[in-house]
Formats: C-alpha cells, structure tokens, sequence
C-alpha cells in the first residue's frame, strides 16, 4: 500500500452539519496532532462540527457548542478533567 506524502502525518477531516451528518472532507498533512486539531477548529467558523481521522484513528471530534463554552479540545479517548 503506497504511503501518504508524509508518513503516518497525514489526516483527513470531516466537516459535519448541526445532525452529525458529513457535509464535506478534505485531506492534508499536519506536523503533529495539535496543529491539525488547530486546524479543525478554525474550520468551525464555517461548520458546525469536525472529525479528524490519521488513517484509522479518531484523533478528535470538535463542536461549536463545546468550544463556546469555553471546553477544552481533548484528543479523542481522553478523559475530561474531573
């Protein structure tokens, strides 16, 4: 199977509508998960929800409402401070 441009660096991210529905995608390489989780939550001035995915792995999932509330972006399989 040929390799993405960068390794294991490239990710995928889903933009979702106000349902959860894939409304558009796109591709692209990121130096770390924290830059694309950057990324993505810049694309919620345009969407009311992202999926980013490295390969097979849910790295997270971003939603207007969590970050108005002032939440903080957590890589997916984290748990929320107690």
């Amino acid at each position: 199977m040929p390799s993405s441009p960068v390794g294991d660096r490239f990710y995928r991210l889903y933009a979702l509508s106000e349902v959860g529905a894939i409304i558009g995608a796109q591709s692209r390489p990121f130096a770390s998960d924290e830059e694309a989780l950057g990324h993505a939550a810049a694309l919620l001035n345009l969407h009311h929800g992202v999926e980013l995915w490295q390969t097979h792995r849910l790295v997270g999932r971003l939603e207007q409402g969590a970050v108005k509330r002032g939440e903080r972006m957590r890589p997916a399989g984290t748990a929320s401070p107690a």
